[in-house]
C-alpha cells in the first residue's frame, strides 16, 4: 500500500462548531489556491476527523494538506493524467460490497453524498496517488555514499559465523573389526570412487549425510576439517560418538558480510527517510510560484 501524506478520501461529516452565523455561510472561505476556493464548511467537515485534536497546530496541518492536495490536484490535471474509469467503479463496488445495498444507500444519505460527487472523490484520490507514485516514491533518491555510510554502521550487527560443511561417513559401531573395515572403505573411496563418499553402498553398517558442522557439538570432526582443502578426505577420526570419515565440501572463516550483501536490506532501511525528504522537496516544488492566500481571522476562530 502507498503510503501517502495528503487527506485521502473525504467522508464527509458536518462538525457542528460555535461560531457566527456569518462565517457559517456557504461562501465563506478560509483560502485560495491559484484562485480556487477552500470554502469553511468544507474545511469544518475536515476538520470533525480530527476531533480531540483542537490544537492550532493541527488546524494548521489540515490546512496545509489541503492546499498540498489542491496544488498536487492542479499540477496532475495540467500533466494530462487521468484515472482509468474501471478503477474508480471497483472501488465504488468495493465499498457497495462491504456495506451491503442497503448500507450503502444509508452511507451516502448520511454523508451527504450522491453516488457521482462520490465517484468524484474516488477519482480525485486515485489521480493523486498516481502523481504521488510519478514525482515522489519513483523520485526517491538513496546515494551511493548513503549505503556504503551505513554499511559501515550496520555490517558489525550481522557478523557471519565460521562455515565448516562436511560429507560424514560415521560408523554405527567402535570395534576393532569396524575399524578394520573403516579403513578398507576408505581406502576404497580414494582409489576407486574418485574420493566420493556417496559412491558406497550403505550396507547398515555406517550413516552418511552431508551436515554443518559446530564448534563444541562436533569438536574432533570440526579440528580435524579445518586441516582439509575442500574435496580432500580425512583418516580415520576417532570421536565420542564412534568412528568417521569426513570429506570437506565447503569452508569459509568468520566474516562481516559484503555491502552487496546487504544492499537490499540498506535500501529498504534508508527508504523510510529519503522518501519524507523527498516528500518535503516536492512540497515545496508545487508551492513555488503558486498563489496561496489565507483568511487568517477565519483560521483563528476555528484555533480557538
Amino acid at each position: 500500500m502507498i503510503r501517502f501524506f495528503i487527506m485521502g478520501l473525504i467522508i464527509v461529516l458536518l462538525l457542528a462548531h460555535t461560531i457566527s452565523a456569518e462565517e457559517r455561510l456557504p461562501e465563506a472561505v478560509v483560502a485560495e489556491i491559484n484562485g480556487n476556493p477552500v470554502y469553511l464548511s468544507n474545511f469544518l467537515n475536515l476538520l470533525s476527523q480530527k476531533v480531540g485534536s483542537s490544537s492550532v497546530d493541527s488546524v494548521r496541518e489540515i490546512l496545509e494538506n489541503i492546499i498540498i492536495e489542491e496544488l498536487a490536484f492542479q499540477r496532475a490535471k495540467k500533466l494530462g493524467m487521468t484515472v482509468d474509469e474501471k478503477n474508480v467503479k471497483n472501488a465504488i463496488m468495493e465499498l457497495k460490497i462491504g456495506l451491503g445495498e442497503r448500507g450503502f444507500s444509508d452511507y451516502l444519505k448520511k454523508e451527504g453524498l450522491s453516488e457521482e460527487s462520490l465517484y468524484s472523490l474516488i477519482e480525485r484520490k486515485l489521480l493523486l496517488e498516481m502523481l504521488y507514485v510519478e514525482e515522489v516514491i519513483k523520485k526517491v533518491v538513496i546515494t551511493e555514499d548513503d549505503i556504503k555510510a551505513d554499511y559501515e554502521k550496520e555490517k558489525g550487527k550481522f557478523k557471519l559465523p565460521e562455515k565448516v560443511i562436511v560429507v560424514d561417513l560415521r560408523f554405527l559401531k567402535d570395534t576393532d573389526d569396524m575399524e578394520k573395515k573403516a579403513e578398507l572403505l576408505l581406502t576404497k573411496i580414494k582409489n576407486e570412487y574418485n574420493g566420493d563418499p556417496w559412491r558406497l553402498v550403505q550396507d547398515g553398517t555406517f550413516i552418511i549425510n552431508q551436515i554443518r558442522l559446530n564448534r563444541e557439538k562436533h569438536k574432533e570432526l570440526y579440528e580435524e576439517a579445518k586441516k582439509l582443502k575442500p574435496g580432500e578426505l580425512s583418516g580415520l577420526i576417532k570421536s565420542t560418538d564412534g568412528l568417521h570419515i569426513i570429506k570437506l565440501v565447503d569452508y569459509s572463516g568468520e566474516r562481516y558480510p559484503s555491502l552487496e550483501e546487504m544492499r537490499v536490506y540498506l535500501e529498504n532501511r534508508l527508504f523510510p527517510n529519503a522518501l519524507k525528504k523527498r516528500e518535503l522537496e516536492w512540497k515545496e516544488e508545487l508551492k513555488k510560484g503558486a498563489e496561496i492566500k489565507i483568511y487568517e481571522e477565519r483560521l483563528k476562530v476555528l484555533e480557538r
